[in-house]
């Protein structure tokens, strides 16, 4: 009769062969990423609209931003257009958040403090009478506008958001992913 003992070594070789399992299941598992408009979608127009920032005390920041995101739309965009009448894309410009000092010296507290900007939108896909609305939030860090003492540091962070912003529209709504 044979002896039930397991030795140190047959655990580690049962350890490993079950972690080299559980390794190649967690590789089967995928996430389908469904776009938010059909594929071969193409629109007639879109619209930026900063109105929701401007409501909350935006001004020059949604001014700026409704002109790069509309810029980079231009560019982002281009291979889209051409749609019929009823397809349209708005993109709204929700909030924006900023911390004014963005070098991460002077973080303190528990876990530092806030060093990302943010970017809080909605986009409107119109397909003929369907409407499809969804929440966008854009985060890049602070520094992303470079050195923070230049003059034009928040112009240059918000356009990173802008382009940030809109990459991502473009993969989620026309799928390139």
């Amino acid at each position: 009769m044979k002896s039930s003992t397991l030795r140190s070594a047959d655990l580690t070789r049962r350890g490993l062969f079950a972690s080299v399992a559980a390794l190649a299941l967690a590789g089967c598992q995928t996430t389908v990423r469904t776009p938010l408009a059909p594929p071969g979608f193409r629109i007639s127009r879109f619209i930026v609209d900063a109105q929701p920032l401007r409501d909350l005390g935006g001004g020059y920041n949604a001014d700026f931003l409704q002109k790069a995101v509309t810029e980079e739309a231009t560019k982002q965009f281009a291979p889209f257009m051409g749609g019929p009448k009823g397809n349209e894309l708005t993109l709204q410009i929700g909030a924006l958040q900023m911390p004014a000092q963005p070098d991460e010296r002077f973080e303190v507290g528990f876990g530092g403090g806030n060093s990302n900007d943010y970017l809080d939108g909605v986009v409107i896909v119109k397909q003929g009478a369907t409407v499809t609305r969804t929440k966008f939030l854009t985060v890049s860090p602070s520094s992303s506008g470079g050195a923070w003492y230049l003059p034009d540091n928040v112009w240059r962070r918000e356009k990173v958001l802008a382009e940030m912003y809109v990459d991502w529209v473009c993969r989620e709504v026309f799928g390139r992913f």
